[in-house]
């Protein structure tokens, strides 16, 4: 009996000793939320479950220590950006040309009066859309309008004439695709 007043105090210096060294060393955790990034060893992630109406579930971490929650970013895409055409080299503009609205042809410019002109003695064939046209290619002697009406897009081509008249020069359906890098 005379030995137990001392083993207990040994047993008690192991348990605080134990608490102090902390957790045994574990291999590095994968994300699963970024599979290229590796958490360092005793992270803990809590990643949605595939169950419906199930809570987070957690992978290993330290006991006791707080599970951090790791969300995954809202996913936005981005914005079109490069060249579109309604088909040849000639047709090509700037995607950022469709971002704004339509009005074109109500524009002060020349090339818009002549645009208002032609869309008011269509007679016959697809008729143009008579409005919300976005002038995408304007160049001193040649302007390009695209316009989207009934599911589909629209073009209509104006140059300069010698004479400075702008006339009609093509028109009709807009075949409308990205241009693809080389």
């Amino acid at each position: 009996m005379r030995h137990l007043p001392r083993l207990g105090l040994l047993v008690a210096g192991l348990f605080v000793a134990a608490g102090c060294a902390g957790p045994a060393p574990t291999a590095p955790v994968a994300d699963p939320l970024s599979p290229n990034l590796t958490l360092p060893p005793g992270s803990a992630v809590t990643t949605p479950s595939s169950a419906p109406g199930s809570g987070p579930t957690s992978l290993p971490g330290a006991p006791g220590e707080p599970t951090p929650s790791v969300a995954p970013s809202a996913v936005v895409p981005p914005a079109l950006d490069g060249l579109l055409t309604c088909g040849g080299e000639d047709k090509r503009f700037p995607a950022a040309a469709l971002a704004g609205p339509g009005g074109a042809e109500g524009a002060a410019s020349q090339a818009a009066a002549a645009l208002r002109r032609y869309l008011g003695s269509q007679t016959t064939g697809d008729p143009l859309p008579v409005s919300g046209w976005r002038a995408v290619i304007e160049e001193p002697a040649r302007v390009l309008f695209v316009a989207r009406a009934d599911g589909r897009w629209w073009l209509a081509e104006f140059v300069r004439g010698e004479d400075g008249a702008w006339q009609d020069m093509d028109r009709g359906q807009c075949n409308l695709a990205v241009v693809l890098q080389d």
